[in-house]
């Protein structure tokens, strides 16, 4: 078949065409658009300023009071329980049956070792009318067994369904807690079980006297007064790390937590939540930025070539948190760009 006129003239052109682009180029590869290109590294970079409070979850040791086994005075089969592991029992609360026969949790400031009871008076008496007024009942806070508090007492029995309703406290039927609420360390008497007066019936997890916050090695707190919360309390933390707020240390000897620290079996760690109580000012530096690390001491240098001393608070997304003493440059450099080696 004999090629067309017109598609040899095309070829031709064709032909000339490329001839002319290796013509003007060569064999030498295009050359890619600036846009294309990988960025250059940066060389410096301009300082930030931001609110630093330092906040982080850190473990805690805790110091705390001796354990209490508690016991009853009845014995029986024991056919209910409100005893748990880690568990909370709250006074004025039936906490247990034996024999069907309910037992009451009751606190008083002074532990109970006799009825009270008619013909009864001194410091155990005057404990328990103050605990009973806490509770809402209508008796004088001190003073000899008496009508009043007879009547309290008749009260809690019959709401609690005791099986004495006399006005008499009964010993062998009364728990003494430590606390008005308490965390229970282990369970001795298990429902189901013979229980005889004696022996433990649950042993209680001794309150919180102190904590003290604990930073992870090489991770110093930033220098400040700070605080500690836990669940919905904050307190101070003294400058040895030590907390004593008596309310927080309530809050975390009701807790599960504390509960957990305190297992035979599998303690857990108690961690608290820390900060500054008030903020700092700091600069954010690039890491590369940084040089002549000594601890929580370092070093930066200004495009001019001036180098400041720095003190390193914390970190944050790929860049260091520092403050500087009486100045600040504006700008600093990075990588290779830094021609110093220490501070001037």
């Amino acid at each position: 078949m004999r090629n067309s006129p017109w598609l040899s003239y095309a070829l031709v052109a064709v032909s000339g065409a490329a001839t002319a682009v290796v013509a003007v180029f060569g064999t030498t590869a295009l050359a890619t658009p600036a846009a294309l290109r990988p960025p250059s590294e940066a060389t410096s970079a301009v300082i930030t300023m931001t609110e630093f409070r330092d906040e982080r979850t850190v473990a805690a040791e805790v110091e705390a009071g001796q354990s209490l086994e508690a016991q009853l005075g009845i014995s029986g089969t024991v056919t209910s329980t409100v005893c748990t592991a880690g568990g909370e029992i709250e006074s004025g609360r039936v906490v247990a049956s034996l024999s069907s026969r309910p037992a009451l949790g009751l606190h008083s400031a002074v532990p109970f070792y006799r009825d009270i009871g008619p013909g009864t008076a001194g410091p155990d008496v005057d404990a328990l009318r103050a605990q009973l007024k806490a509770m809402g009942s209508d008796v004088a806070e001190t003073g000899a067994y008496g009508a009043d508090l007879g009547a309290a007492i008749l009260k809690i029995q019959a709401a609690q369904a005791l099986k004495n309703r006399d006005g008499v406290l009964h010993l062998e039927e009364t728990l003494w807690l430590p606390g008005l609420k308490v965390r229970v360390k282990s369970c001795n008497a298990s429902l189901g079980s013979q229980y005889s007066p004696g022996t433990p019936f649950l042993t209680t997890i001794g309150t919180v006297s102190s904590l003290r916050v604990v930073f992870p090695s090489g991770q110093p707190p930033a220098a400040g007064a700070r605080l500690v919360s836990f669940g919905t309390l904050s307190a101070p933390v003294s400058a040895d790390g030590f907390v004593t707020d008596e309310a927080l240390l309530a809050e975390v000897s009701r807790s599960p937590d504390f509960a957990a620290s305190q297992s035979s079996t599998m303690p857990k760690p108690l961690s608290l939540k820390t900060a500054l109580v008030s903020p700092l000012e700091v600069a954010r530096v690039p890491v590369s930025g940084v040089f002549a690390v000594h601890g929580d001491t370092a070093c930066v240098e200004s495009p001019d070539g001036t180098t400041f001393p720095i003190s390193i608070a914390g970190s944050s997304a790929g860049s260091v948190l520092v403050t500087f003493g009486n100045s600040a440059p504006k700008e600093v450099l990075l990588g290779s760009a830094i021609g110093a080696r220490e501070c001037q």
